[in-house]
């Protein structure tokens, strides 16, 4: 039963390989859910609102978070306790039930897509053969329940942000799209433990470095996820200067708290898929088998390493460019961001061809 528990969920079967009690499996997924969720994703989601808000005040020659703890470290679990004593209050027009669980959907949807991820050889809550195509339509989802949640409040700005939340899906999931067709290539399978270990743990075996064609294919990734999370400059829907917030000015209390849960959960999946795709995922650099269980640790850390690296990068756009007007954001994608992506996707096709599947790594 372990081997088709782990076809399923390596997580579960690696939990189960440490307890000698013979416990039934959807036990054994529960405690594995748990972990992945309570341990492996949640501490490192915490860390990146304390990097976000220490990068954007170091950017901007402020001191920052400072008070809550030694340089203000637990501001996070501070903010936290205050919007959960906050009244939840909602525009007198909402429709009831939409309102007030869009925000969890959408929070329902990306942690669908993290689950599929693999942080580690064992690591991954979810092994699906169609990871990829399960990560697209829950980004798609997740959009379409943040369009609920803005369009029940009912409010003008809301409205105007729900609309601009639908216009903007084909912005982001066409050039991801696209974007993420080299690595399926090269690796012979949309099932992302497949692409992962279609790499290695030096840089010059990742896919990024794979082929010509895949630094355009990373490129168009990156800056279409970047418009998924709506972060500024990108933050179409909740833009300040125009809509005022959009739908978030609607939200207070708890529910504001999950709003920006929604937003660094997003940063995550982002930051992983790109990881997992182009910069090898979890593959360490030496070869960890004399390390026994505690290698699924370091290929945890090495992997969170990857991740932060780019979330620096998110944060340092973040801070330091202009936001952009919707129809810029979408003149970016569909003139620049798609037509790249099909250059690297085409590139990659006819390398693979000519060399036979080999990638410049193979001829160092």
């Amino acid at each position: 039963m372990s081997s088709e528990l782990g076809a399923i969920s390596p997580l579960a079967a690696y939990v189960g390989s440490f307890i000698d009690v013979s416990l039934p499996a959807w036990a054994l997924m529960v405690a594995a859910t748990a972990i992945y969720w309570f341990v492996l994703l949640l501490p490192p989601v915490a860390a990146m609102t304390y990097l976000d808000r220490k990068v954007g005040a170091d950017i901007q020659m402020r001191i920052g978070p400072n008070r809550v703890s030694a340089y203000g470290v637990f501001q996070a679990v501070s903010d936290a306790i205050k919007l959960f004593f906050k009244e939840d209050s909602g525009p007198d027009a909402q429709e009831g039930w939409l309102f007030r669980w869009g925000i969890v959907a959408a929070i329902v949807c990306v942690f669908t897509a993290i689950g599929n991820i693999p942080m580690g050889e064992n690591l991954a809550l979810s092994n699906l053969d169609s990871g990829v195509i399960v990560v697209l339509t829950s980004l798609c989802f997740s959009n379409l329940c943040i369009f609920w949640a803005a369009y029940s409040a009912k409010s003008q700005w809301s409205v105007l942000s729900s609309f601009r939340v639908i216009a903007m899906v084909t912005a982001y999931i066409v050039p991801i799209a696209i974007a993420i067709v080299p690595p399926i290539l090269i690796a012979g399978s949309p099932n992302l433990e497949a692409i992962v270990r279609a790499q290695g743990g030096m840089p010059w075996k990742w896919i990024l470095f794979h082929n010509p064609g895949t630094l355009f294919s990373f490129v168009a990734l990156f800056l279409a996820l970047q418009i998924w999370q709506a972060r500024a400059p990108f933050d179409h829907y909740r833009a300040q200067g125009e809509i005022a917030g959009g739908f978030t000015a609607e939200f207070s209390g708890m529910r504001r708290g999950l709003i920006t849960l929604l937003e660094y959960l997003s940063l995550m999946l982002a930051c992983m898929f790109i990881v997992t795709t182009y910069l090898g995922g979890w593959q360490f650099i030496v070869n960890l088998e004399s390390f026994g269980r505690a290698a699924n640790v370091v290929e945890f850390l090495w992997f969170l390493f990857k991740i932060f690296g780019l979330v620096f990068v998110s944060i340092w756009i973040r801070w330091s460019l202009p936001g952009l007007r919707a129809d810029q954001i979408v003149s970016l994608s569909w003139k620049i961001l798609v037509p790249i992506g099909l250059f690297g996707s085409t590139l990659t096709a006819i390398w693979l061809v000519v060399f036979k599947g080999r990638g410049i790594g193979d001829f160092l």
